[in-house]
């Protein structure tokens, strides 16, 4: 359920929920600011909710968007567009849904960290939407968190589990031979010897065992990791543990938000779809409609390009999008109201990746998209020269 937000609040931000009503306003002395993917953010914690909820707002391109974040549940809700060159307002429709919290939620991470109880952590210890990067002596790729001691041809990590919801984590050493038994000890506390599993890989084998809670929370604040095993005593720093333990997790989270995306809602073909999408559209604005150099173009839609640049319509070819320098393409689509969820892989620049591309369509000349691997969501807005392309 929603928090539960009080009838009157002389804050930022008017959320039209179950027994609320909170206008715009001049934010008040408790407004704070941040700054999160080049963006001002300015953030309030609501007053006298049931649970704790914050409003947020920023400004882009000539837009201001407004969000409330619940704290409690991990999600945020869009709640005004206002275009600040015409006062013109865009509310958000009555099915407009939450939006679960992601790796990739750039700006309302940083909104939560700063502003949600028992969240605050410091700045060094988050990077959001890398799904890999080193710091410290740690670094991290997709789910998994390493460290690795290139001389003696070991490398060791944790591994969050998507199927495990990721709140299950793997611990596992890389060697070129199985270690029969690991004992660990951290910052001088013994947690003892583990007999673990074996998975053959390229040039040795992976020694592998369930982490338990503890143990997880051990290695993320603490600040030596002494492991033993039958190749001797390995000293390993936990300098950076704690950053690449968090990008791990939410790029395990991440993952499995989009297989649960994938598994719900009603199946349609791409064409159904797609089709009444297709046309150019503004990124962030409907002046990004003007930029010839397709810095803030987005294309959705059959088309294929011609050998000097142009582009004109191919209905013999599936749709996709495409965008500066890169384009997805798509399987699967399911449609929940008005989100579609697109099984895609997608290239920019020569960095591949796969992941869902949720579209929610606010009308027929708006919508909400966000790609996989992007800074969180962007709003594409219709341009109204579509028919210029050649058929």
């Amino acid at each position: 359920m929603p928090p539960s937000l009080p009838k009157s609040v002389l804050a930022l931000f008017v959320v039209p929920l179950v027994t609320a009503t909170l206008s715009i306003s001049t934010p008040t002395q408790a407004a704070e600011t941040l700054v999160a993917d080049g963006k001002v953010v300015t953030y309030e914690r609501l007053r006298d909710t049931d649970t704790p909820a914050v409003g947020f707002q920023m400004d882009s391109n000539g837009y201001r968007n407004i969000y409330l974040l619940d704290c409690e549940n991990r999600r945020f809700l869009w709640v005004k567009n206002i275009d600040l060159r015409t006062g013109r307002e865009t509310e958000r429709p009555k099915s407009a849904e939450w939006k679960s919290m992601n790796a990739r939620s750039t700006v309302t991470n940083a909104v939560y960290q700063a502003s949600c109880p028992g969240s605050r952590t410091t700045d060094s210890e988050f990077n959001f939407n890398r799904t890999q990067g080193t710091q410290g002596a740690w670094g991290w790729n997709g789910p998994a968190a390493i460290t690795s001691f290139s001389t003696l041809g070991i490398k060791l990590g944790v591994t969050f589990l998507p199927g495990r919801s990721c709140d299950e984590a793997l611990f596992f050493v890389e060697a070129k031979q199985k270690l029969p038994s690991l004992g660990f000890q951290i910052d001088g506390q013994e947690f003892g010897y583990v007999e673990p599993e074996f998975l053959e890989i390229d040039e040795g084998f992976s020694s592998i065992f369930a982490l338990s809670k503890n143990g997880l929370a051990a290695l993320k604040r603490g600040y030596q990791l002494r492991l033993e095993s039958s190749l001797g005593v390995l000293n390993v720093s936990l300098q950076g543990s704690a950053a690449s333990f968090n990008n791990a997790y939410n790029n395990c989270l991440a993952s499995y938000q989009n297989e649960q995306t994938m598994s719900s809602g009603t199946e349609i073909s791409l064409q159904e779809a797609l089709q009444p999408l297709e046309a150019m559209w503004g990124l962030d604005s409907s002046e990004g409609c003007l930029d010839t150099d397709w810095k803030y173009r987005v294309f959705i839609g059959r088309h294929k390009w011609t050998d000097q640049g142009g582009m004109y319509i191919d209905k013999e070819k599936p749709p996709q999008l495409s965008f500066y320098e890169g384009y997805c393409e798509f399987g699967t689509a399911r449609q929940q109201g008005n989100r579609i969820n697109l099984e895609s892989h997608c290239q920019q620049e020569e960095i591949e990746f796969d992941g869902i591309t949720v579209i929610e369509i606010v009308n027929p000349n708006l919508i909400n998209i966000q790609i996989p691997d992007w800074r969180g969501e962007s709003t594409l807005h219709r341009c109204p020269d579509y028919a210029e392309i050649p058929q």
